[in-house]
């Protein structure tokens, strides 16, 4: 039994109102081949362009770091008085990033005619000449940063951890040796009863 199957008419493309594959694309060239898709002039600049972070993100290994003229600590502070990042940010001369504060660093730009302290600053040369030469002073303390989640060290605390870690070390190497001295004589104590 065979099927019988009637004669298909073909279908005719690009006729009527509305277009079909091939109508309204003009005579050959590349607009009219099929997938002839242009990409926006935009996009490739967009994928080129390295994906950054947000201003206000600081990673741990870098830091923010501003920067404060002599002019600005003469007119906003009084003799004898502490400069520090934390005090800079109270009276509003520098930002804090995500409620961290960032490193500070004074310029040698106006005069200084008081004695401050400072702590936690770095300087350039000049400027430490003129904050000595006012009667200044500058703590040369360096900033500890632990782990996060471990508590700070003094230096004694770091001394006496140190001592321990010593002491532990040399107990270690002791029990080794008389382990060491123990094997040496049983094996002594089999070669005689082999003999």
């Amino acid at each position: 039994m065979q099927v019988k199957r009637g004669l298909k008419d073909k279908k005719r493309i690009g006729r009527g109102g509305k277009r079909g594959t091939y109508s309204g694309r003009g005579m050959k060239g590349q607009k009219s081949r099929a997938g002839a898709r242009f990409e926006p002039i935009i996009r490739p600049l967009i994928k080129r362009y390295h994906k950054l972070k947000g201003a206000a993100y600081i990673s741990s290994s870098s830091q923010v770091t501003e920067s404060v003229n002599l002019m600005t600590l003469e007119k906003n502070y009084q003799a004898e008085e502490i400069v520090s990042p934390s005090s800079l940010k109270a009276k509003y001369l520098i930002h804090g990033y995500k409620k961290r504060l960032p490193k500070v660093k004074i310029l040698s730009k106006g005069e200084l005619s008081k004695s401050l302290h400072f702590e936690k600053c770095s300087f350039s040369e000049v400027a430490r000449e003129k904050i000595i030469a006012a009667g200044g002073k500058i703590s040369e303390e360096k900033i500890k940063r632990g782990k996060k989640g471990k508590k700070q060290l003094t230096p004694e605390q770091i001394k006496v951890r140190q001592e321990a870690a010593r002491k532990q070390a040399d107990k270690r190497k002791a029990s080794k040796k008389k382990s060491s001295e123990k094997r040496r004589k049983e094996a002594q104590k089999n070669k005689d009863k082999k003999k």
